[in-house]
């Protein structure tokens, strides 16, 4: 049995996994794809990234269509680019910030998150 980080190049191994990949969405610096081989063959992975996540998008109703969705853009890349990332996970369940999203090109992923911690 070997443990090693697979490298960007094998990430399509991952396709066989029936398991929704985000590696291929992100840069490849933010990226580690734990795998488990055994004989040479697939056995196991997980993977493992740095994230920025956005959350409690609001805009009061009297203010829609007034540029504070842009402001808040242009606010959110500068703290992104403070916080090393470039990108960041988006949760709602309201449609019209899912709609809002979208529009401004975030991909829908169908999973459901869960915080695991991983330290002592």
């Amino acid at each position: 049995m070997k443990t090693r980080m697979l490298t960007p190049e094998e990430w399509s191994k991952l396709d066989a996994t029936c398991m929704p990949q985000v590696a291929p969405l992100l840069p490849p610096g933010d990226v580690q794809v734990v795998g488990v081989e055994i004989d040479g063959q697939l056995a196991g992975c997980v993977t493992l990234y740095r994230a920025t996540h956005w959350e409690g998008t609001w805009i009061s109703p009297k203010h829609r269509n007034a540029g504070v969705t842009r402001a808040l853009l242009r606010g959110a890349r500068e703290a992104a680019q403070n916080l090393g990332s470039a990108w960041a996970f988006v949760d709602t369940t309201d449609r019209e910030a899912a709609m809002l999203a979208e529009r401004l090109g975030a991909v829908l992923t169908k999973v459901d998150t869960y915080l695991l911690p991983l330290g002592d």
